[in-house]
């Protein structure tokens, strides 16, 4: 049986199907806003590629980043401390949109996805239906869908690239564990925001999976 949304962009009343063909995506006729996506067994790669980008950020965060020899000056830094170095040269405010951007909203959206889809899977393993275990989804969804715009892990990412080509010439720059782990966190990051959509999340939620 077909359902009835209204589109996040302009609140076009849609009625959208119960299921779509693996990477079919549905958009909106009014906006262009995708409205859902077609994937092969969503929940269970979502769970586990949320569980892995944790670990990677984990990872990211407690090893060096960088490092870099010029004129027989050597230095590391780690991943934290890019929000370090702009609050020491007074850049508050962007020390702060870096550290929200990059670092503190892509933890709270992959742990509120987790807090969201655990229960799910996990009533759906033991076949019963979904009880007051997950507290207030449609919250969660909505928080989700509000942080969505803000996750700019990629965009540092390629800031890094674009800073670190201009620096080759000029110093040795040695690639540590952590820049490899943060490159493989933004790229299943990525995956999880192409994947996760506000359609495929309620349908979880109401069993339909």
């Amino acid at each position: 049986m077909n359902r009835k949304t209204a589109c996040l962009g302009c609140d076009l009343l849609i009625e959208l199907p119960c299921a779509l063909p693996f990477n079919a995506k549905l958009c909106c006729p009014r906006c262009n806003h995708t409205l859902a996506r077609g994937h092969k067994n969503a929940l269970d790669y979502t769970l586990a590629i949320s569980i892995s980008c944790l670990f990677l950020l984990f990872i990211s965060l407690s090893f060096n980043f960088l490092a870099f020899e010029s004129n027989g000056q050597f230095r590391e830094i780690m991943l934290i401390e890019a929000t370090k170095e702009l609050y020491i040269k007074e850049f508050y405010f962007l020390a702060l949109l870096v550290c929200l951007l990059t670092i503190v909203f892509p933890i709270l959206y992959l742990l509120l996805l987790l807090v969201l889809l655990a229960p799910i899977k996990i009533t759906t393993l033991f076949k019963r239906p979904l009880s007051s275990t997950t507290k207030k989804p449609i919250y969660i969804i909505r928080i989700l869908n509000k942080l969505t715009p803000w996750l700019m892990v990629d965009v540092f990412l390629i800031g890094v690239l674009v800073a670190l080509i201009k620096m080759w010439s000029l110093a040795t720059l040695t690639f540590g564990v952590s820049f490899y782990s943060y490159v493989a966190f933004v790229m299943l990051f990525s995956y999880i925001l192409y994947c996760v959509d506000q359609q495929k999340l309620l349908k979880w939620i109401n069993n339909e999976r």
